[in-house]
This record gives C-alpha cells, structure tokens and sequence, in this order.
C-alpha cells in the first residue's frame, strides 16, 4: 500500500529497508533519546537483522484492504523513517493489541489513537532532502 503527497511517500515495508532499521536501532540511535527513552533496549546487528526480516516477513503479503499501524517514509525516493500508531486508553497508558482483540480495554474504555515519528536519519552525514508537505 502506498499514499502519495508532493514528494512524501508513505508505504508498506520493503526488503531493502531491513539494513535501515538494523542502523537505526544499533548505530544511529540519537533519537531513542526522544522517543520514549525509558523504553530504550539496545541491541546488536544480528539480533535486529533478524527482528526486522522476521517482521517484514510477516508482512510482506498484506492485502490493501488491511488496515496499517505503521508505514515507512519516503522522501523524494530515501526512506527517512517510519510512522506507526499504537492504542492509549483515556490516561494515555498503552493498550495491547491482544487486549483490544480479547475485549480487555482498560477500565471498559473505547481507546485512543497516538501516532509516533520514527527516526529521519538523525545522524546522516549527506544533506537530507527538503521536506515540502
């Protein structure tokens, strides 16, 4: 799945962008400083490699019609980052995709939708292109 605007590509996952997120996740990792650093749980290349290919296994075959929870981003033709939401209940606590499947939001409550940036190449040394949304 794909969506388009100006020169900003949002779209499913591919095989190339494995090696990308075994960087992000072990090298290039400034900005899990940002994104829920509490959360941070450093990894080595072959744990990662074998993580994300697993992943993108996964999800390789999901038909357009699937709703997403993550999509990568595209910037004239590099792949920058990734997209994703998850569910929060009314105290912004996340919800798991198990409970909401079993039923098991937390205190019965509808949840919430939250969207998180993935990283944009924090550390590339190369100029990154202008993004015109």
């Amino acid at each position: 799945m794909e969506i388009q605007f100006k020169n900003i590509l949002l779209r499913d996952m591919k095989e190339s962008d494995i090696e990308d997120y075994v960087r992000w996740f072990t090298t290039e990792t400034q900005w899990m400083d940002w994104d829920a650093p509490w959360e941070i749980d450093r990894s080595d290349a072959n744990t990662e490699r074998r993580s994300w290919t697993e992943y993108y296994e996964s999800m390789r075959e999901m038909p357009d019609d699937v709703p997403r929870w993550k999509f990568e981003i595209d910037c004239e033709g590099s792949h920058i980052g990734w997209v994703s939401s998850y569910l929060t209940d009314e105290n912004y606590e996340w919800i798991s995709a198990r409970q909401v499947k079993n039923g098991q939001n937390r205190k019965g409550r509808a949840p919430h939708g939250s969207v998180v940036l993935g990283p944009v190449s924090i550390s590339n040394p190369s100029p990154m292109p202008v993004v015109t949304a």
